[in-house]
């Protein structure tokens, strides 16, 4: 798979994110790509965005 963006874009982009400067929403449009598909589009530059995504199920 050829890159959409070079790593360093992706990476100073993904460090703003972790860091404040950017919502997650900017950082999915700087991307190209959509809130639901940035966690994918993140791993496949091997960055990892676990924040907001560990969830409980319960069945009652």
């Amino acid at each position: 798979m050829i890159p959409k963006f070079p790593e360093r874009f992706v990476r100073l982009a993904f460090v703003a994110y972790k860091k404040g400067m950017l919502s997650k929403a900017k950082l999915a449009e700087m991307l190209d790509t959509s809130l639901i598909d940035l966690p994918k589009t993140l791993q496949e530059y091997g960055h990892k965005d676990r924040e907001g995504y560990d969830a409980e199920v319960r069945v009652a």
